[in-house]
């Protein structure tokens, strides 16, 4: 009786192991199409044997654990791929529309349509038109007009970097919020996991919603993180938990006390009085690549590879700007206008101050509103003298800019006055837009080049971790087939308890 009591046993560890098997199979399956789920396995091992006194007697078989089958060490190389490639997606993205306000191809010649490169083509070339013949008003309106499209051009690419520059500082605010919301969301999914685990549950499903969480805030930041034996998901940034178990570390924002920095805000760790820095306590992600592209306010940070993109490109176009109108306003004070005037400028700031370190491309205006103001000629009443359009014409081809680095230094200073001018205007801006269009395309090879392997990484992981449905079929028959003999089995038992409680009894 004993005997036959232990095989049914036997058999309905059978059943049980088998539907176990089913239900994991049918989980799998219904999660065919969710791109963050992780394929289960039922893992089943040999129940612990009995001893009767004559020997071990077995007890069947029991399901140990659904396990998620899942590669941590792919899961760390693509989280770091992660980083690296929102970084660079960051940059691209930034670099790209600063291109788009540029509105250049980065080639300076008579076939440019548009851009500032052709305002300023039209510009220089007026002047000459001037000097030829500078008592004509209509050659004069001609300049007066392209003058004015060469500041209004300048005023409105400026204004449109610091539209950009303002949307960037929301996005900054509005990552620093998406990373709270992350890091506490995984401290609560911690808490959670550990819970079910020590009541014997089977938390996988929110194991799948934790790391679809971990991989987001590896785009976000540049993290290491790594999983505790209670179950635990620590992730830590530069050696500093900001998930530790079931608590978690704040971001904040606060208005940059840098000078200029016009609301620009930086970021902090919760608790820290010193911002966190780009290059140091940030390394990567999308949050380090909208901090760095920013900048502050229009500190002159520019760098030939347009790291700090926006504060950059304003250094770039201020000193243009600035070189431009300190160089002709140099020549067109020496001058006399159509009623023998001389000491006239012809570019101030919009305050109406005269001194290059004022100028500014969001500022510049022109200096006078008659067409008689205009200053073409060095001899006083002789109204056909077209010399000082002439030298100011001539301009264009001096070699009045130091390279392209140099837009960081102060207007003013002795390093500034000091620099080595070896540049003329046509040759510093096509270095701006070659700069700025070798940072885009170095920005896109990078971020293909991260795509390209996390891409990579994620068809390896699918291979191991996403759901076959061919597989589950084939499992889904091994277990049914598992099921239905072990129902045989039992029948089979209960057919001969029948015979021996209810024939040989009788």
């Amino acid at each position: 009786m004993s005997g036959l009591f232990g095989s049914l046993g036997l058999g309905i560890s059978g059943l049980s192991v088998s539907r176990r098997g089913l239900e994991t199979v049918s989980h799998n399956i219904s999660n065919a199409d969710n791109p963050a789920y992780t394929r289960q396995q039922a893992i089943n091992a040999e129940s612990r044997p009995v001893y009767m006194g004559y020997g071990f007697s077995p007890r069947g078989s029991e399901t140990q654990q659904i396990r998620q089958i899942r590669d941590e060490f792919l899961d760390t190389k693509l989280r770091r791929e992660y980083s690296s490639e929102a970084y660079w997606r960051g940059r691209q993205k930034v670099l790209s529309q600063i291109e788009t306000i540029m509105n250049e191809k980065g080639v300076i010649d008579d076939e440019v349509e548009g851009g500032l490169g052709k305002i300023l083509d039209d510009f220089w070339t007026a002047w000459n038109e001037v000097a030829k013949e500078p008592d004509n008003m209509t050659v004069r309106g001609v300049l007066k007009e392209r003058a004015n499209a060469f500041v209004t051009t300048v005023n409105h690419m400026y204004k449109q970097l610091d539209n950009l520059q303002i949307n960037l500082n929301i996005e900054v605010r509005d990552l620093v919020d998406e990373t709270n919301q992350l890091t506490k969301d995984i401290a609560d999914l911690n808490k959670q996991i550990v819970a079910a685990q020590q009541g014997k549950e089977v938390p996988n499903d929110l194991r799948d919603a934790r790391n679809q969480m971990v991989d987001r805030l590896s785009q976000l930041l540049n993290v290491s993180h790594y999983e505790d034996e209670k179950g635990n998901v620590n992730v830590a940034l530069n050696g500093i938990n900001i998930v530790l178990e079931d608590s978690f570390r704040e971001f904040e924002y606060k208005d940059s006390t840098e000078t200029g920095a016009n609301g620009m805000v930086d970021v902090f760790m919760k608790g820290e009085k010193d911002p966190m820095k780009v290059g140091k306590d940030l390394n990567g992600g999308e949050l380090a690549a909208i901090l760095e592209a920013r900048g502050i306010g229009d500190k002159p940070l520019g760098t030939n590879y347009y790291k700090e993109a926006i504060p950059t490109m304003k250094a770039h176009l201020d000193e243009l700007v600035r070189t431009i109108a300190g160089a002709i306003n140099e020549e067109h004070k020496k001058g006399y206008d159509i009623n023998g005037d001389s000491g006239n400028y012809f570019f101030e700031a919009e305050n109406g101050s005269k001194d290059i370190k004022d100028i500014t491309a969001r500022n510049i205006k022109l200096a006078f509103t008659s067409l008689d103001d205009i200053a073409a000629g060095q001899t006083e009443g002789y109204l056909g003298d077209g010399k000082i359009a002439e030298k100011i014409a001539a301009l264009r081809d001096g070699m009045l800019y130091g390279s392209t680095t140099d837009a960081k230094l102060k207007p003013g200073t002795p390093e500034y006055n000091a620099m080595t001018r070896t540049l003329t205007m046509e040759q510093y801006y096509r270095d701006m837009i070659l700069d700025l269009g070798a940072a885009g395309r170095e920005a896109i090879n990078m971020g293909e080049f991260h795509a390209d392997v996390i891409a990579q990484c994620e068809n390896s992981r699918a291979s191991m971790s996403a759901v076959s449905l061919d597989e589950e079929m084939t499992e889904m028959l091994k277990f049914q087939h598992a099921y239905s003999a072990n129902s045989r089995f039992i029948n089979a038992i209960d057919e001969m308890l029948d015979v021996i409680v209810n024939k040989i009894g009788a």
